[in-house]
């Protein structure tokens, strides 16, 4: 088993030669000269996925019009569609003749939220009452933010590596505590907006639904990535009645608010640093883990959920219960081998 000092840096150095500590600082500075370039290496990828989310813009586009029913498809989608179509679905797939072809385009109901529901992590944050709102979703869009030029720019949700995980790194307390936000985007800003666009529904005023993310500026982590700094959501206007996220008790008598993914556009207050102090272990484990799932979610949303919508709609991955059978095995093995060492020690004590 490890010790606590075998997991701490300081620790760990301190134990070697002195000749060595010497060295490993001047290979520090080293490695700082790479971050360096590396960090304009990642700029150079937000500029080159800004000149193709020039030519995806439009066929997203072209998706929103035929999902929502204001265009119907022509012969190029229909050609294209139709291969696509048998690689997914088989032989067992037969295209309509031009013969039975719908005259009039009524749009697919319900789109974005069945894409939603497909997906294995994101569904688990949508309840009952959420999908009735979600019902109005027409379409979702994430644009970014380059830092150069400071104006949001549509993206083409190509993968940037997920960076959610380690937030709670080597920059510490103070750093990962400072990663929810407020502030708007300035000309210097690196990051990228995600849109939620509804239909007129019974719930809110608001046609769109925005939450950014930013990036940390001039700083990479030790992998090369972008480090994550803040979120900020937006207000939603609810309509009087239909707050999602509302108390249904008191605030004073402690009530949290209800699991809703509504939530995740709302406000998020930073305790400050004597309540960071005052802080449990355990309260700052969930506040860490609340703000890696926040990454976690705009993250799935900009690299799964807009570029490939129609594969979780028709085809989406499938993944078995290995992982959480194993997880399982592995918690009641720790609970049998705790009662083994309980009854050992009940026998010794009755000796």
């Amino acid at each position: 088993m490890t010790s606590d000092d075998e997991q701490d840096p300081w620790a760990r150095f301190k134990k070697l030669p002195e000749h060595e500590r010497f060295l490993i600082q001047a290979l520090k500075g080293v490695e700082a000269q790479q971050q360096e370039i590396r960090y304009q290496y990642q700029l150079e990828v937000l500029e080159l996925n800004k000149k193709y989310a020039g030519l995806l813009d439009p066929l997203y586009d072209r998706r929103k019009a035929i999902v929502t029913g204001d265009s119907l498809p022509n012969e190029t989608d229909l050609r294209a569609g139709e291969k696509g179509l048998r690689k997914v679905l088989g032989k067992e797939f037969q295209p309509q003749p031009p013969t039975r072809r719908p005259l009039a385009n009524n749009g697919i109901l319900n789109f974005w939220l069945a894409v939603w529901m497909n997906h294995p992590g994101l569904s688990m944050i949508i309840t009952e009452r959420d999908q009735k709102a979600l019902e109005y979703l027409i379409d979702i869009r994430c644009a970014y933010f380059t830092g150069r030029s400071g104006l949001p720019v549509k993206q083409s949700g190509l993968s940037y590596a997920a960076a959610a995980a380690k937030i709670a790194g080597a920059s510490g307390a103070s750093n990962a505590l400072a990663i929810i936000g407020t502030s708007g985007v300035s000309d210097d800003d690196i990051g990228y907006k995600l849109s939620f666009d509804f239909l007129s529904n019974p719930y809110f005023t608001d046609d769109t639904l925005e939450k950014s993310y930013y990036y940390k500026k001039g700083q990479v982590d030790e992998f090369g990535e972008f480090l994550y700094e803040k979120s900020v959501g937006c207000t939603i206007h609810w309509k009087n009645g239909m707050d999602l996220t509302a108390y249904e008790g008191s605030k004073e008598d402690g009530d949290e608010l209800p699991v809703s993914f509504f939530t995740f556009f709302g406000p998020k207050s930073l305790p400050s640093e004597s309540e960071v102090d005052n802080m449990t272990d355990e309260d700052y484990t969930d506040l860490l883990d609340d703000i890696e799932g926040d990454f976690e979610c705009g993250g799935d949303i900009r690299d799964e959920i807009i570029p490939y919508a129609l594969t979780y709609l028709i085809d989406p991955p499938q993944f078995d219960d290995d992982d959480s059978d194993d997880d399982e095995n592995n918690e009641e093995g720790e609970e049998d081998g705790d009662e083994d060492e309980d009854d050992d020690e009940n026998e010794e004590d009755s000796d």
